[in-house]
């Protein structure tokens, strides 16, 4: 395991998802949890927080969506590699169900821009199929990418310095962190071992932002 690396798991927990929750709390890490806040509201205030001297002794910002299945096995194997990179994720399929399932949420090419007038077949994402393949081809797990829907991202300390965690039009803060990367001429980089489960559907849970009090909760592991 990487000697210096003290990662902090930032949850933007809009909704409450059963197995979304089960999963999190089996998860030993420290978590701070961005609760019932709208995206362009959440995004800058958990990179604040992250930055407040209270946190500094954690080196990565972990961004965890709140309907993404990771395991301990999926923590640990990123915990080994983040520091070799200053910006690496998991994947994960795109959708449950429909056309988009087929997809990974892993592109070449960046989103548009602005993204929010943007459509899904303008990312150009990868084949879940492609993925497997180059999972089981090549011999180095990681493979740089020019996107990637935060699936589970380890992000460095110096590197969150560096940029804003923002929204276009109250959305897409993945395909805005992958035009700042990109501007910064920071590289990102997946690993092909971590694939986890994407709860993306019509039928997950209301948000509840506007219906319950917003929190910040810091939960030490």
């Amino acid at each position: 395991m990487c000697p210096i690396a003290n990662p902090l798991l930032v949850v933007f927990s809009a909704r409450e998802i059963p197995d979304f929750l089960d999963a999190t709390a089996k998860l030993n890490i420290s978590k701070l949890w961005i609760k019932n806040y709208t995206q362009f509201i959440a995004y800058p205030l958990a990179r604040n927080e992250f930055l407040k001297e209270k946190y500094k002794a954690y080196t990565h910002f972990v961004i965890l969506a709140d309907d993404l299945i990771v395991t301990q096995q999926h923590l640990d194997i990123l915990t080994e590699e983040c520091d070799n990179y200053d910006v690496i994720s998991g994947w994960c399929n795109l959708w449950l169900y429909g056309p988009y399932s087929k997809l990974s949420n892993l592109s070449y090419i960046l989103p548009p821009d602005p993204p929010a007038s943007g459509n899904t077949e303008d990312y150009n994402f990868i084949e879940i199929d492609t993925i497997e393949m180059l999972g089981r081809t090549l011999t180095n797990h990681q493979i740089e990418i020019a996107h990637q829907g935060t699936a589970l991202t380890f992000i460095k300390r110096q590197v969150l310095e560096e940029i804003d965690l923002v929204t276009d039009l109250g959305c897409c803060p993945d395909a805005m962190l992958s035009h700042s990367l990109h501007k910064k001429g920071i590289k990102q980089y997946v690993d092909l071992r971590v694939r986890m489960l994407h709860l993306k559907d019509c039928a997950v849970p209301a948000n509840n932002v506007g219906k319950l009090p917003p929190r910040i909760v810091y939960q030490p592991s």
